[in-house]
């Protein structure tokens, strides 16, 4: 499913117009990445958590040629879809 698929399928759930689905998707996505941002962590608890995470940089090895490269520490988010949710799409 793609994005404009979703937001048919949300119109469709939720009774409304795919401009007005649309805008509360988006508007979700952005309050999502705003509160991970600015918080650093977020659970919405039988749903998903995420995280900003840091990568510390240092020496790795280039599997190409085998030379050592330096790297640098990076920021990223990691996101964790809770068991429950797991749990029920196995069932």
């Amino acid at each position: 499913m793609n994005t404009a698929e979703f937001i048919e399928y949300w119109s469709k759930i939720n009774g409304t117009s795919n401009a007005e689905s649309e805008y509360q998707i988006k508007q979700f996505i952005n309050t999502f990445k705003s509160a991970v941002s600015e918080h650093g962590k977020l659970d919405i608890r039988g749903f998903a958590s995420a995280e900003i995470i840091t990568r510390i940089g240092g020496e790795r090895r280039n599997p190409r040629n085998q030379q050592k490269i330096k790297t640098k520490d990076k920021r990223l988010v990691r996101i964790k879809i809770s068991p429950k949710f797991k749990n029920m799409l196995e069932e």
